[in-house]
C-alpha cells in the first residue's frame, strides 16, 4: 500500500510541474542569471530561455564555425564551416553569415583559400566591422625534418570585414 502511495504521489508531482523543457534545461533556480542562452549544434542555432523553451531557431546549409552572436537588432551573426583540405586545422570556419530573425540570409562572406581560413572566433564591432581570426599556412624555408621535407607552420592573425548590413 505504501509503495502505491509513493508511486501515485510521484506521478501527481511529475504531471503537475509547470512548463516542460524542450531543449535541455534541467535546473532553473532563483540564482540563475536572467537571460537567454544561445548555442549552435551542427547546422542549427537555438536561442532558449531559462526554462529550456526555444525562443528562436535558425537553420543553415553549413556546419557551425564555432562562433555565433545575436545582434541588438535580432539578426544572427554566425561563423560557418567550409571544408578546406589545404588548411587541415581544428576549429575550421571559412564563412560568415548574417541572418534575420526569420532565418532569411541577409549577407555572407567566405574567408577561405589554399593558404588561409577563418577559425574559431569572430566578433562584431560597434562600427559595423567584424573581427575575424585567421589561420594562415606558411612554409619554412629551412626544413626542420631530418629527411629534408619542408615543414608547415600556422600563423594566426586577425582582420576586420565591413558589412553594410551589420547594425549595432
Amino acid at each position: 500500500m505504501t509503495k502505491n502511495y509513493f508511486f501515485f504521489l510521484f506521478l501527481l508531482i511529475a504531471l503537475s510541474s509547470p512548463g516542460q523543457n524542450t531543449v535541455g534545461t534541467v535546473l532553473n533556480t532563483s540564482s540563475a542569471y536572467e537571460g537567454y542562452t544561445l548555442f549552435t549544434v551542427d547546422r542549427d542555432t537555438y536561442l532558449v530561455n531559462n526554462c529550456g523553451q526555444v525562443v528562436n531557431k535558425w537553420t543553415s546549409d553549413y556546419l557551425s564555425g564555432k562562433s555565433v552572436y545575436v545582434l541588438p537588432d535580432g539578426n544572427l551573426l554566425r561563423a560557418e564551416e567550409i571544408q578546406n583540405p589545404d588548411v587541415p586545422i581544428p576549429g575550421l570556419g571559412g564563412r560568415l553569415t548574417l541572418r534575420s530573425w526569420d532565418n532569411e540570409l541577409l549577407w555572407s562572406y567566405q574567408f577561405t583559400s589554399s593558404t588561409s581560413t577563418s577559425h574559431h572566433d569572430i566578433f562584431p564591432l560597434e562600427n559595423g566591422n567584424i573581427l575575424v581570426l585567421i589561420a594562415e599556412k606558411k612554409l619554412r624555408k629551412k626544413p626542420l625534418l631530418q629527411d629534408g621535407t619542408p615543414t608547415r607552420c600556422w600563423m594566426a592573425h586577425s582582420i576586420t570585414k565591413k558589412s553594410s548590413k551589420l547594425n549595432l
